[in-house]
């Protein structure tokens, strides 16, 4: 799980956002398992890494979630996104 900017972001097979107050706000599906919690950046960018190999680049809309980049990375990923220094962003792969 996600906290940020007053809304909580989690799921498995989808990305659920839910208000400050516990209120769904949106869902997204995902179409393969999160490998590990969402990552966000300064911008308010959210990055989820999937088990088939996917990496998703995602913005909270407010009553949506909207698709921004995805990208297939090989090794699949193993863990969670990580932003860092500069924004960059760090995704572990491989075993």
């Amino acid at each position: 799980m996600l906290l940020d900017g007053g809304a909580a972001y989690a799921g498995a097979l989808a990305l659920h956002a839910v208000s400050e107050a516990g209120a769904p706000r949106w869902t997204f599906p995902l179409g393969a398992e999160l490998v590990g919690p969402p990552a966000v950046d300064l911008a308010g960018r959210l990055f989820v890494a999937l088990a088939d190999g996917r990496v998703l680049a995602l913005r909270d809309a407010g009553d949506r979630a909207e698709p921004i980049w995805s990208l297939r990375v090989e090794p699949a990923p193993s863990g969670a996104p990580v932003v860092g220094p500069g924004g960059a962003l760090f995704v572990p792969s491989g075993a």
